[in-house]
């Protein structure tokens, strides 16, 4: 059942005067799905660059590796001319008219034996997110079909298989048998051959250390899928680049694993005027050496940002094992936060000169020639190459140095150290020359290679199509088929006709089409390093973080397609996409059993649970075969039946009950229309859902049921015309065996002079009722002795009628109490006699089995002629009830009376303790000798609680001294119900206590595993003697878990003093409030043990009033903008988790028109891993639109309710 709570709150106080003071507290958000593409889009337009492109728009703070961003626009805008980031010209870096020295272009095809000459893009629909590396194309467009790949370590696969596509046999990929399109990982690899040349410049090296280099990539999508909300998908922490470059020829053998690190620079980059575009952009990660005349390391600008980006950056040797670019110790990162770093190894033993590569360079190739040893002999006397060690980018960089060194990083040259050294002099005069002609190799000829690119979107995160009616559907799974043949792109896919249709396009963008709209290097000197060209040259400040794509060369790949400045390139989708979707519905004209809002369509259609009636309702019921979809269907024909208001046959609910299917797209246009319209099976639609899971029902549903669905979910699939649809889950809540409630304790601890003699106790137990069955049922009431499973006795009766109405279970005890239920059958309500003490019995405890089951079969309505009848199976826990009890006596004969209390310590309420993930509740009791018997030697039994552990306790003696703990030692369990119920321990006192004395202890619980903690636990502490006699108990404490969502508080929003306006005005919000514009709800879902249920907040406004005009207003509106996290917050999991609860979570205009808005939902079908306990998210950008309409000054106010409702019981 779903739950609701109201809040409701003064939240508005407006005061329109001249001037006119606006306060607010509002509550607006909306959020379907979670992804790491965060805070506010960036504005890039203004005529001034937006400062560091590493900061995050809106949460003033920078972005962590993982994390992404959007910008508003990919293109420069009309009349911003900047400067070009390249020009095709490599002497231009240092002429001042290009920003950049490196020059990216795209070949048609490369000669590289080592890369993959050819370009390409694939995409495969897989189960999860990691490197994969494909040799061609045609090995990555097979790999649904073979699983092979160039290198799959963590065994990526594919959600696709080899299937028919449609009624003539056409094959394609379709997803695999229980599998669903809900999540998963849409992962593009790619090949893109490429051409740089760098120029020959002393600042070269310093632009390629500040990233400042690159490229972009357009990609175009299909109508209807929104590009922000595929952007907002990127798995950022998930992208990898593999660089194969050409090797360089020297002596004879050739340099190889030359690489420079490569990243996405995190931005989503959007287009104004096409919402199916966005833009990516690639560029170097920035990255410095630190260096002195003895050592040499390097670390990355932005530690914090980058480092997963540097650590995703590969190559594979020998095309098997994945190798980091450099040197890495262990761990492979040091640090944390910001300052994180992957773990370069520093290099030591230099000898002034730690950029010269040659001693390196020189060893590397002798070693192909000869011995290790002998080459080692033979360098040894060389300057240490400590930059070239570093790695693969330490050879790179140090090479490209070598080509024109600056004076800040020399080569080898003439000192007195070195004067009288052959080997220094070899260096100088042949070695250095040697070198720069090699170096050159970059700045003359360029170089040709590869790079093989991996990125993903992870589907959970989409939240959905360009409309936003409808994206509860499309939301957090893989975006509709915009074709009917669910295909995306087909052919050659480069769009020269409809067999080679191109609907998904990925375009390249080189260097000499891209520009800087700022021009941030204008008038400065690049001839050398300087201050004022490096204090710009760095990361999130270069031209390239502000880079764009020059608008008039957008389309210079389909009006010059010989060049090779902007290429298209083949993009394989090898999956096809759903059609039409499974809509879970009660289909019952009379009763919503789905607990939905009413709506087929609506925002909880993907979070629905069954909690159908078993006797009004029926019987939940699945044989898991596949079924049609008929129009015809009736759920009245499988209802229950009653014979003078008597079950007969129990109803019959199969998945079919709850199932419409629907297709998404009208695909009768010229373009697809999201028009989502019911289908039925029919000749002409192949039309088959089925639920393979869970099923209790035999095949054909002719058979017998032996379990219900407590708590379960059925999982949806199927086919429409040949492709599958997109299934759901509905959860389902029924249990199906005669209810029994334990409305008493569990534990009894009665005295035992109100037990004998002839006296007697009645104890409440319970109640019991079932209305399911179609005859009596039997209960039975066993009593057994502590440690033993000899019965002492039973009470039952099969005569036990059905009841609409709850009956009573009481428990009549005494040493002279017969066993037996009293009064006559048949029974309602029953008072079962139990002996207790048996006569002579010295025990002072006992514990009792319930079993509570049907006499009889029940037919279920199957509206066939074999009905399905549910069996009674006494070994199945779903078809009969089952209760257990404790009885413990305090022995009160012998003129022994003590007393105990306890209450919860450190909290208000020292009687009740709701209970959360993380809680120590703590537990204060004494106890009081009242009477003539001491005791010296105590038990201190502590109530177990499932979930939770107990601390060992601590005791203060009489006098307030503490007892030794050596004096407080656990009693071994001996398998007991006693121990099942208690942890006890044993605790000497220096001396016995005596009448009139008190010693008090101590105890607290901790969460073991919280989703086993019942909702409600009664606590009683007992006390016992050493041979286990209890002497007293204390009173009721209460532990419940906490299990509804609570608004725990509500921004207070103050939009400042402002004139009356006589236009439209917006306002933000005052320094103060921005402070105080917090929501924060504290989620237990989690921590209820439940399946991942949605929960929602609501909140209606409204129209805002002016008491002393009496004019009202229903269009005010507030924008809340995107949350941000205090800054002081505490995280129970970590940052990271910041990044999940906001990202996304789009907030909704609010009206002053009563109608309800959702301000926060919580969808566990796509979120099932968030975390809020608590969840502050605070708005400091929030806005208040108000109308030119507003005519008298004057204070105006409105009140806000909140709801909050959630899928736990």
């Amino acid at each position: 059942m779903f739950g609701g709570r109201r809040i409701k709150r003064k939240i508005i106080t407006w005061v329109l005067l001249l001037p006119i003071l606006f306060g607010m507290v509002v509550l607006t958000l909306f959020g379907q799905v979670q992804a790491v593409t965060i805070g506010n889009v960036l504005d890039n337009t203004q005529p001034t660059a937006p400062g560091d492109m590493y900061r995050i728009p809106g949460l003033n703070r920078y972005r962590r590796g993982g994390e992404g961003s959007y910008v508003y626009t990919g293109i420069n805008m009309p009349g911003i001319t900047g400067t070009p980031i390249t020009t095709g010209t490599s002497a231009d870096w240092e002429g001042k008219k290009a920003e950049s020295p490196t020059i990216i272009t795209f070949p048609e095809k490369v000669s590289n034996s080592g890369s993959d000459p050819d370009p390409w893009f694939s995409i495969n629909y897989v189960d999860k997110n990691d490197f994969i590396d494909f040799k061609s194309a045609n090995q990555a467009n097979n790999f649904y079909k073979t699983g092979e790949s160039n290198y799959n370590q963590n065994n990526v696969q594919s959600l696709m298989t080899t299937g028919t596509l449609d009624a003539t046999g056409t094959p394609g990929p379709v997803l695999k048998s229980g599998k669903s399109f809900d999540g998963g990982i849409l992962q593009v690899t790619g090949n893109v051959p490429i051409k740089a040349q760098i120029a020959g410049s002393k600042t070269s090296v310093d632009s390629v250390l500040a990233g400042n280099w690159g490229v972009m990539v357009r990609v175009s999508l299909p109508p209807g899928i929104d590009a922000k909300s595929l952007g907002g998908a990127i798995d950022w922490g998930k992208s990898y680049f593999y660089l194969t470059l050409e090797s360089i020829p020297f002596l004879g053998a050739k340099i190889s694993n030359l690489n420079f690190p490569l990243q996405f620079d995190h931005h989503v980059y959007l287009d104004p005027s096409d919402k199916s575009i966005f833009y990516l952009k690639v560029k170097g990660i920035p990255f410095n050496i630190n260096y002195d005349t003895k050592n040499a390391k390097m670390a990355l600008q932005r530690g914090g940002a980058d480092y997963l980006d540097y650590l995703h950056n590969v190559f594979l040797p020998d095309g098997k094992t994945l190798t980091n670019l450099d040197n890495l110790g262990n761990p492979i990162t040091i640090g944390s936060g910001d300052d994180i770093q992957p773990n370069f190894v520093q290099q030591t033993g230099g000898k002034n000169f730690v950029w010269d590569p040659f001693r390196s360079l020189a060893n590397g190739v002798l070693k192909d020639l000869m011995p290790d040893w002998l080459a080692d002999f033979i360098t040894g006397g060389l300057v240490p190459s400590l930059v070239y060690d570093v790695g693969n980018v330490g050879r790179t960089i140090s090479l490209l140095n070598a080509a024109n060194p600056s004076d800040n990083r020399p080569l080898v040259k003439l000192s007195w150290e070195g004067l009288l050294d052959p080997a220094r002099w070899f260096q100088i005069t042949i070695a250095t020359p040697l070198v720069k002609a090699l170096a050159g190799y970059f700045v003359n000829n360029g170089f040709e290679g590869s790079a093989h690119i991996n990125f993903s979107f992870d589907m959970s995160k989409y939240s959905g199509d360009v409309d936003k009616t409808y994206q509860s559907i499309t939301g957090g799974r893989l975006f509709p088929a915009p074709y009917a043949d669910g295909l995306i792109n087909k052919g050659d896919t480069m769009g020269g006709d409809l067999d080679n249709r191109r609907a998904l396009g990925i375009t390249l963008y080189g260097s000499n089409t891209l520009l800087d709209p700022y021009s941030v290097l204008a008038g400065k000197d690049r001839s050398k390093p300087n201050t004022d060209l490096l204090s710009q040259l760095k990361a999130g400040t270069s031209p390239m973080d502000y880079a764009l794509i020059d608008r008039t060369k957008l389309d210079l790949g389909k009006t010059n397609p010989s060049q090779t400045d902007v290429r298209e390139f083949p993009v394989y989708t090898n999956f096809t996409s759903w059609t039409a979707f499974v809509a879970p519905f009660d289909n019952s004209q009379t009763v919503d059993t789905l607990n939905s809002s009413g709506d087929p369509l609506g925002a909880d259609m993907r979070a629905r649970v069954a909690t159908p009636d078993s006797y009004s309702d029926g019987i939940l019921v699945n044989d898991g075969q596949a079924f049609s979809v008929n129009k015809d269907y009736n759920a009245a024909d499988y209802a229950p039946k009653m014979a003078d208001k008597i079950l007969t046959q129990a109803g019959g609910i199969t998945p079919q009950r709850y199932t419409q299917v629907y297709q998404y797209y009208d695909y009768s246009g010229d373009q697809p229309v999201p028009n989502p319209t019911r289908q039925y099976t029919t000749s002409d639609n192949k039309l088959a859902v089925q639920v393979l899971n869970d099923t209790n029902a035999p095949k054909d549903y002719f058979g017998r049921v032996t379990k219900g669905f407590p708590d379960n979910t059925w999982v949806y699939s199927g086919k429409y015309n040949y492709l599958p649809v997109a299934g759901t889950n509905v959860g389902l809540r029924q249990d199906i065996r005669p209810e029994m409630n334990l409305s008493g304790d569990q534990i009894y601890v009665l005295d035992k002079s109100q037990l004998i003699n002839n006296k007697t106790l009645t104890e409440m137990f319970g109640t019991w009722r079932d209305k399911l069955t179609v005859g009596t049922d039997t209960m039975s009431i066993t009593m057994y002795p502590l440690g033993s499973d000899t019965s002492l006795g039973n009470a039952s009766s099969n005569q036990l009628v059905p009841s609409a109405t709850l009956n009573d279970i009481s428990l009549h005890l005494g040493d002279s109490v017969p066993y037996g239920f009293e009064g006559d059958p048949p029974y309602g309500d029953i008072k079962a006699g139990l002996t207790i003490p048996p006569m002579n019995s010295t025990d002072n405890g006992f514990y009792g089995i319930v079993n509570l089951k049907r006499n009889a079969d029940v037919p279920i309505n199957m509206n066939t002629a074999n009905p399905l009848t549910l069996i009674l199976d006494a070994r199945s826990e779903d078809l009969a009830s089952r209760a257990n009890f404790l009885i413990l006596l305090k022995d009160d004969t012998e003129g022994a009376d003590w007393a105990a209390t306890h209450q919860y310590a450190g909290t208000d309420n020292k009687t009740y303790f709701f209970y959360q993930n993380g809680d120590n509740v703590n537990v204060n009791g004494s106890v009081k000798n009242n009477g003539d018997v001491a005791n010296q030697v105590f038990q201190i039994m502590i109530p177990r609680v499932a979930g939770v552990t107990s601390s060992k306790p601590t005791v203060q003696n009489t006098d307030g001294s503490d007892i030794p703990a050596a004096n407080i030692t656990p009693i071994t369990p001996n398998n007991t119900d006693l121990d099942k119920y208690y942890q006890r321990w044993l605790v000497k006192m220096p001396s016995p206590v005596i009448k009139g004395q008190t010693f008090t202890f101590k105890y607290a619980y901790q969460a073991a595993d919280i989703t086993t903690m019942p909702a409600s636990t009664t606590l009683q502490t007992v006390i016992g003697n050493q041979d286990g006699k209890v002497l007293a108990r204390t009173g009721n404490l209460y532990l419940k878990r906490m299990k509804n969502i609570a608004i725990m508080q509500t921004p207070t929003l103050d939009f400042g003093e402002h004139p009356l306006p006589k236009t439209q005005q917006t306002y933000g919000l005052t320094d103060a409030s921005k402070q105080n514009s917090q929501l924060i709800i504290q989620d237990n879902g989690q921590a209820n043990g439940r399946d991942p249920l949605s929960w929602a907040v609501f909140g209606w406004m409204e129209a805002f009033g002016n008491s002393a005009s009496g004019e009202t207003h229903e269009d005010f509106q507030v924008d809340l903008g995107v949350p941000t996290m205090p800054p002081d917050y505490q995280y129970p999991e970590g940052d990271s988790l910041k990044n999940q609860l906001i990202a996304n979570h789009t907030p909704k205009t609010m009206v002053a028109d009563r109608v309800s808005m959702p301000l926060f939902k919580l969808d566990r079908l796509l979120e099932s891993g968030t975390n809020a306990a608590p969840l502050t998210l605070t708005y400091p950008n929030a806005q208040l639109t108000v109308p030119a309409s507003v005519k008298n000054s004057g204070r105006y106010s409105s009140t806000i309710t909140y709801s909050v409702t959630d899928g736990l019981q």
